[in-house]
Parts: structure tokens; sequence; C-alpha cells
């Protein structure tokens, strides 16, 4: 029996090898920890591994490193790719704040000196409490004022959206309705002076431009610390210059600056010297207001049509003053706003007709409030005459005789119930009554250079139309 470990040929019934002591059966016959000694004294060394068991252990060595590699490499891409995920993260939380800062930003400049876009809207709409607006346009102003109040403190990306869909909105019924209505979108300079000293930016927003005294114009506007928000209170004329982009004619020249701690607003005082053509007077002009003093800078610009402004402005103040005249049965008010020197016989003229109608010339009145008037347009005749048509409604308590009710052929005496029965005498008759009516004015100006209420145009009866909600016999 050949040994499978030396080679040597033994007996068939040997149990282990002459040579080297190896079994010589399949089955183990022998169990020690001892070594094997052969006959000739030489240690058998240990059984070599299979050439086919050494191959197979090989290619699992060599499958476990490359298995081990490639979990590595998979880790390092995952470690990678997670990486990069967390640097994009990252960034784009860093990009979602710089944009919610800008947004923060663009809405401050936005708001100007109000504090909320509640206040901003309130008062960015508050004009059209004078204009007749439309159904659809009630409807949207509704709806709007509702969206104002809904909006969250912290959406800075629909605030600023509202404010442009405001805008877009006050811009055409301003334009729909021939109104002049100044705003001005505040804005901030960004340029640095004195080197690379520090510079502290102002919002600078223009409030109302008022032309009732005008070649006088007075500009009111509010200025503001950007950073801290703190009105700045402590500017003077020098610190202000104004320059004109679009106008005719010559520029306006500031004359004075000068702070009403009261309003926390700056008053500009422009002086043009009053050479406007017609053209001149509905042409558009737009100013740019800029402050620099002490570190501190800002510019805003602002737009209007002098003919539309100085009606605008000229309108309510007379209309003022008459509701004061006829309320105390004077004529004092009215003759800041009144042309004087006329013909006192010529019936057209502001100067006869309000000084008969408060007198009680016409209907007695014995109280008038001003409920609403609006400016329906404003026509340049030449240099020194402007037309403009209105609608006007008050409410108020007027007196005559139960005869001069009939004469005056108002059409209101069938309206009330006391001339729906027999009347004894001649009573005088109290009514309580809306009454809307739409004059013409003839605006010009006087040697004086100053713009005054001249006289009525077309009919004298003003298209009056009286609404009688109550009535007594007094």
């Amino acid at each position: 029996m050949r040994c499978r470990n030396c080679g040597k040929d033994n007996n068939e019934d040997a149990a282990f090898c002459e040579n080297c002591g190896w079994p010589l059966e399949d089955g183990f016959v022998h169990v020690s920890t001892e070594p094997i000694y052969s006959t000739n004294g030489i240690v058998p060394p240990p059984p070599a591994q299979p050439k086919k068991e050494r191959g197979k252990i090989a290619i699992a060595a060599v499958l476990a490193v490359c298995l081990l590699l490639i979990s590595f490499t998979l880790f390092m891409v995952f470690l990678l790719a997670r990486k990069e995920r967390t640097d994009e993260g990252n960034s784009d939380i860093e990009s979602v704040i710089d944009e919610t800062e800008e947004l923060k930003e663009q809405l401050r400049t936005l708001l100007g000196e109000y504090q909320t876009v509640r206040e901003w809207f309130d008062g960015r709409t508050s004009h059209m409490e004078q204009i007749d607006l439309s159904d659809a346009e009630s409807t949207k102003l509704r709806d709007l004022d509702s969206r104002a109040g809904r909006l969250r403190a912290e959406d800075y990306q629909a605030q600023v959206d509202f404010i442009d869909t405001v805008n877009q909105f006050v811009r055409g019924v301003n334009s729909a309705h021939n109104v002049n209505e100044t705003y001005s979108e505040p804005t901030v300079s960004s340029t640095p002076v004195n080197g690379d000293a520090e510079v502290r930016q102002c919002t600078i927003s223009v409030a109302k431009w008022d032309l009732t005294d005008y070649p006088r114009s007075k500009v009111y506007l509010s200025v503001r610390d950007k950073s801290t928000k703190q009105v700045v209170d402590s500017l003077k004329t020098s610190n202000f210059t104004c320059s004109w982009n679009r106008f005719s004619g010559t520029a306006w020249e500031l004359t004075d600056a000068s702070y009403d701690g009261n309003t926390g607003q700056y008053m500009l005082t422009l002086l043009s010297d009053g050479t406007e053509s017609a053209d001149d007077l509905m042409s558009e002009r737009e100013v740019n207001i800029e402050l620099a003093a002490n570190g501190l800078e800002g510019q805003c610009a602002a737009s209007l049509i002098p003919a539309n402004r100085l009606i605008s402005n000229l309108l309510p103040a007379y209309l003022g003053a008459y509701i004061e005249d006829a309320n105390s049965h004077s004529f004092n008010s009215m003759l800041n706003y009144i042309e004087t020197n006329v013909d006192e016989n010529d019936h057209y003229t502001l100067f006869y007709q309000m000084r008969k109608e408060i007198s009680g010339g016409f209907v007695r009145s014995l109280h008038q409030e001003l409920k609403d008037y609006h400016i329906n347009y404003v026509e340049v005749y030449d240099a020194r005459t402007l037309h403009i048509s209105t609608r006007e409604t008050y409410d108020g308590q007027y007196e005559m005789r139960y005869s001069e009710w009939k004469q005056e052929g108002l059409g209101i005496a069938d309206s009330i119930p006391i001339f729906t029965g027999p009347v004894s005498g001649d009573p005088n008759v109290v009514v309580w009554s809306h009454v809307t009516q739409n004059p013409e004015y003839l605006v010009r100006k006087n040697e004086n250079g100053e713009w005054k209420f001249h006289s009525y145009t077309g009919d004298l009866s003003l298209n009056q139309n009286w609404s009688v909600y109550n009535a007594s016999i007094s």
C-alpha cells in the first residue's frame, strides 16, 4: 500500500507507513498529542494541504479583500455624498436667510414712515374717501382692506407683493378719476461721502405737497434714520437740495426747511417765479429731494401736475371756509380764497354769490356739513385762468317761509309731508336735507400772483338736487 504522505510502498496489512509513520487507512486509528516518530527516528512534517483546497482558500481571501475594498469605497462615496448634501443644505439655508433679510429691508423701505402694512394701507388709500368710486373699485378696495388685516407679520414676501398690488390699484383709480395724488416710494442713497467715513442712511418719504399758497408750494416729508428708525429732527435748510428731472418753465427754488415737532415732519418751501405757461401748469414735474448732513444722507423723488395739485389743495380749503362762514353767518374765512377785486353787481362772481347766500339771500342755512366733494376735471384756459368742475354734497338744516319754499321752485315742496296738508298762514318751515350740487368755477391768478376762486360759469342753480328726509314748522 503506497503512503499518501511520502510515497513509500508498504505491506498491504500495514497500518502505518514504515518510512514516515503516516496512517495508511482512511479513518483515524490513533489520536495523540505527541509527535509520531518513524522507525528511522525522523519527525514527519505536517501533512500538506491538497492543491485544490489551497486554491479555494486563496480565492476566498481575494474575494474578502475585494469586498472590503468595495465596502470601503462605497462608504467613502456615501460620506462624500452626505457632505455635499449637507453643504448644499447649508447653502440653501444661508440663501433663504439672505433673501429674507433682503425682503425685510425692502419692506422697511416701502413702508417709509409707517410701522405696519395696515398703517401704510390706511395712509395710502386715505384720499379715496374724496373719490366717487365705481362699484367695482369699491369692491376691490374693500377686498384689499380685508387682505391688509390678514397679512402675517413674518411673511415679508406677501407684504411686499401686497404693497405692489395696492400701488397698481391706486394708480389706476387716480388715472380713471383724474386725481393727481402725490405718492413717492422712498429710496435711500448708497453713495458714501468723505472717503471711508461711516455714513448713516436715512429714509425720506413725502407725506403731502401743498400748493394752496402758490406760487409758494410746501412739501411735507419725514426723515428717519434707516438703522434706528428714529426721526431725524436736527436738519436745516442747507442740508436739503432739490433738483428737477422733468419740468417745464423755471425750476422752483428751495427757500426754507423747518421741522414741526408736533407732526414729526419737515416743511420744505419751494418758490416759483410765477411765469408758468398754460402747458407748464398741465405738465408733470418731478423733483429729487436729497439731504446730506453730519454723516447722514438720503434721497427721494416726488412728482405732480401743478394745476391738478393746486386745485386739489385749494378746493377743500375754500369749501372748509364756506362751511365755517355759512354756519357763523359771517363773511370772513372765505375772503382768503375768493377774489374780491370784482364788479360787485356781477352775479356770477363768488364774491356776490357767497355774500348773498351767507346773509340768507338764497336758502337761509341754520347749519351745514360738507359730506363729500369730488373734482370732475381741471381745464387750463390760459396761464392765469383755470376752469374746474366739481360735485359737492352737503347735509344741512335750512329755514324759509312756506311761501318762499314754493317760490324757490327747488322741486322739494311736494316731498315735504307738511305740504301735503293744509297750512294756515305762512309759517317758517325747517327742512333737513342732503343737497348735491355740481358747480363749475373759474379760478384765476390775480395781480399779486395768488390763485383765487373768481366766479361761477354756466347755470347758477348749480344743478342742485335736494333729498329731504325731515321737515317741521318752526
